[in-house]
């Protein structure tokens, strides 16, 4: 927290009293936090029950929090500031020509009015503690409350108080030519309605007070007030209460040696500001409080003892960083703890021209570049003056560069079917039509010709790239080799034709690139040249053998071979009797003598033919002699 100034301010043609306020001493950051993001920081400070007890007042959550003030009032002596015969105020400001109802003074004050201690915070986010025994009921969390609590020397008699919520900074200051008065002029039309007017009426001592809670509208515009300045708010959500029995005083109020207030000398209340206020489009930056006691319950009643405190309700700036890859789109967003961004200017700089949204709230890159990153500063002006106390944001956009990715082209050619694909850096998936996610690339079935495929690699910043590469499918077809089936011929047959058919029956196919068909010959065994290879043509048995071998210029390598032969005819083998002499006398006549010879030559049998020079041969059977 800041300290309290030491000094006289001198503001316009007023002086400041230091005792009285401390305007823009306590950053008041947080009037309507978070109501854009639905969280806040003080949604675990302990807000204090309204039950008349102080205790909650002396809670260091709450002591410590940026929007708690509290103010100690002179109680003793000449030096109180005090109204000067004063009723309800009818202006506030040096331009009222009736100074009696804005003019203060030093003095003391009797005991049952007079004011020791005063404190006020603003809360945002909270929720009620099961604890608390409140009439109040349930805070709502997206609202904003103001909490107040005051004291008092004396509770012999009745008292009323009231606690103004200034929303244009009105405060008591000491004129140049001595006149005290209140400056500047209350804030609120009645279009438009301003300062808040919270009266607390504990008749006969009593510790619930009835509350009425007015609104400024200006002279003549409302019901309510000696000139009809103020409207009543019809607003439920308020509760004042004193103290019942008595109670501890809270850690840093000052009393008069007291340890503990009496009955009824201590009072606290909440008002919900969200309620009255639209703390979208209201400025309350330069809201300031002001406690007072009263003679009676009258809006009109004379006015007693006063104490001052001063908001410093400017927003806080809070700008976000952007972290992105090259190409995508990034946005770098300046928030407000409080107000209607369209009531404030955000300038950006560096203004290079790479962004959107000069002048918003938001400035977008679309798409981010590496020379759109580094520090942007932020500055927020509005046409109320309601600025940042913390001057400038800045917010940082890193971008990284995209992964530099190479995908290399691959080539499938003669027997290979498939290719293992590389690319740098590694570690990235393919994609595409017959790859795998990890570069095998399958060429099965696939027609010469270049196809497509994807490399993707995100490096650790998650930074995606991408690169393509042609794989070039020049499989050659397989190499085939064709011989025809062996062939025997007789010698009967057409050697010749049968011959010719029978080599033209060699060949190949397939291959790649160029086809080398080498022939090879024997001839019963012997090598001959094939070129000069000729049909069989007088030879019995002959074996002729044929070796085609192909290759191509993809290694490819086949052979076959294929037998022609011309079938040889057995060896002659004639049988017959032995010699045998037949004596013609012993036989009766010539007929059975022949008959003997017929027999006889009916044994020689020829059991093959031979192959003559014609490719036949004859037999003759043995000449008798019948000497």
């Amino acid at each position: 927290m800041k300290n309290f100034y030491s000094t006289i301010v001198q503001i316009g043609s007023c002086i400041v009293r230091p005792e009285i306020i401390r305007k823009g001493a306590i950053s008041f950051i947080m009037i309507a936090l978070f109501l854009f993001t639905g969280t806040s920081i003080v949604a675990q400070t302990f807000p204090p029950c309204i039950d008349g007890n102080s205790e909650d007042w002396s809670n260091v959550q709450l002591q410590d929090h940026p929007n708690y003030t509290h103010k100690t009032d002179v109680f003793t002596g000449n030096m109180d500031d005090i109204y000067t015969g004063s009723k309800d105020f009818k202006l506030f400001g040096p331009n009222n020509n009736d100074t009696a109802y804005n003019e203060w003074t030093f003095s003391p004050m009797q005991a049952k009015s007079d004011i020791m201690n005063a404190a006020a915070v603003v809360l945002t986010g909270i929720t009620s503690d099961l604890n608390c025994t409140s009439s109040f009921g349930d805070y709502d969390p997206s609202h904003t409350y103001l909490f107040f609590a005051g004291d008092r020397q004396s509770n012999n008699g009745t008292g009323y108080t009231g606690f103004w919520f200034l929303i244009d900074g009105s405060t008591p200051t000491v004129g140049m030519n001595g006149q005290n008065i209140f400056d500047p002029p209350h804030n609120g039309t009645a279009q438009n309605p301003g300062d808040l007017l919270i009266l607390a009426n504990f008749e006969s001592g009593g510790r619930d007070a009835v509350v009425t809670v007015l609104q400024w509208v200006g002279p003549g515009n409302g019901t309510e007030g000696n000139n009809n300045s103020l409207i009543v708010v019809n607003n439920a959500a308020q509760v004042g209460q004193n103290n019942m029995g008595t109670t501890d005083i809270p850690s840093n109020f000052v009393v008069d040696g007291r340890t503990e207030y009496d009955t009824n000398l201590f009072y606290e209340g909440v008002i919900d500001l969200t309620e009255i206020f639209n703390l979208q489009n209201d400025s309350l930056c330069q809201a300031t409080w002001l406690l007072e006691t009263r003679s009676s319950k009258e809006i009109t009643a004379d006015l007693k003892d006063f104490v001052a405190g001063g908001f410093d309700l400017a927003p806080t700036l809070d700008v976000t960083d952007d972290e992105v890859c090259e190409g995508d789109i990034a946005s770098l967003t300046a928030t407000l703890s409080q107000g209607d961004p369209l009531d404030y200017t955000f300038t950006w700089a560096p203004d290079n021209g790479n962004f959107t949204g000069q002048g918003s709230d938001t400035i977008t890159f679309d798409p981010a570049q590496l020379s759109d990153a580094g520090q942007y500063t932020v500055t927020v002006t509005s046409s109320t003056g309601c600025e940042p106390d913390e001057g400038p944001g800045m917010g940082t956009l890193m971008v990284n560069p995209l992964p530099i990715i190479t995908a290399d082209n691959a080539l499938l050619e003669c027997t290979e079917l498939s290719v293992q694909l590389t690319a740098s850096p590694p570690g990235g998936i393919w994609s595409g039509a017959n790859v795998s996610e990890q570069g095998l690339f399958d060429a099965t079935g696939l027609a010469p010709g270049d196809y497509n495929v994807t490399y993707t690699f995100t490096d650790t910043n998650e930074c995606t790239n991408s690169d393509g590469a042609i794989i070039t499918v020049n499989i050659a077809p397989v190499l085939d080799v064709t011989c025809p089936d062996n062939v025997s011929v007789g010698c009967t047959d057409d050697i010749s034709t049968d011959f010719t058919n029978w080599l033209g029956g060699f060949s190949s196919d397939g291959g790649g690139g160029t086809i080398l068909e080498t022939y090879t010959a024997t001839v019963d065994g012997n090598p001959v040249d094939f070129a000069n290879l000729t049909a069989p043509a007088d030879v019995c048995g002959t074996v002729i053998i044929v070796t085609l071998q192909a290759t191509d210029d993809c290694d490819q390598d086949e052979m076959c071979s294929s037998t022609f032969t011309l079938v040889a005819a057995a060896q002659v083998d004639v049988s017959g009797p032995a010699d045998d002499q037949i004596e013609a006398c012993n036989y009766a006549d010539d007929a059975a003598l022949q008959a003997a010879y017929t027999a006889w030559l009916a044994q020689f049998t020829t059991l093959e033919n031979g192959c003559g020079e014609d490719g036949m041969f004859t037999s003759t059977p043995p000449a008798a002699d019948m000497s």
